[in-house]
């Protein structure tokens, strides 16, 4: 009898231990830059690894199963793994406010790398402004009607002869006395704003409003 449930056991653990598989993979980002620290999950038994510095990956899954690949600032994806045992992923760059932020972050990439995947690959409507040194160097660049002297940044067209024809500089729609702690390679958008569009700050914003709007802000 003890025989008869000890071939029994060992049957269905040899059966459990067929339905099982490993694999290995590689998830990337902008089609070819490795993301580090993605997360790797079973969708059935919930076994979750992360990717090393490679992207690479190695997981045990049973027949038949889903895994989703997640990153912070990127489109999460479902795989099926039936019959697979090497899985090459790329994930999409989410290019919201908080993308660049957020793949910082948790490690998925380096600034350099970000930074050179984003101006190889930029996202609809992104401008890339890392040809330029400094702040300064991209408002001469950019707008013609503003003249850069130092630090500081004047309308050639100020409305007031009484008073400064300086800009109000405002970063992620707060005003700042100094922009040059900016950085040319983190600006997502930067416009200026006149007139009517310039109301919105009183007084401030008779001369214009430089506004700036980085990559990585909430």
């Amino acid at each position: 009898m003890n025989e008869v449930v000890t071939s029994l056991i060992m049957f269905f653990f040899f059966c459990y231990q067929s339905t099982g598989q490993e694999i290995t993979g590689v998830v990337t980002g902008f089609e070819k830059y490795p993301l580090y620290n993605a997360v790797v999950k079973s969708q059935k038994s919930g076994l979750i690894v992360k990717t090393d510095s490679l992207g690479k990956f190695i997981m045990e899954v049973s027949d038949d199963e889903t895994i989703l690949i997640s990153a912070s600032g990127f489109v999460s994806r479902k795989i099926r793994v039936k019959d697979k045992t090497k899985i090459y992923v790329n994930l999409k760059y989410t290019f919201t406010e908080n993308s660049y932020k957020d793949v910082l972050t948790n490690k998925h990439m380096t600034v350099a790398a970000l930074d050179e995947a984003l101006r190889k690959y930029p996202g609809k409507g992104m401008r890339d402004y890392s040809r330029y040194q400094n702040i300064y160097e991209l408002i001469r660049d950019e707008f013609r009607t503003l003249r850069v002297d130092g630090t500081n940044v004047y309308n050639r067209q100020a409305i007031s002869f009484s008073m400064s024809s300086q800009v109000t500089y405002v970063v992620d729609d707060m005003v700042v006395l100094d922009i040059s702690f900016v950085r040319p390679t983190e600006i997502r958008k930067i416009e200026l704003l006149e007139g009517p569009e310039a109301a919105e700050w009183g007084v401030r914003g008779a001369n214009g409003v430089l506004r700036i709007f980085m990559k990585g802000a909430q």
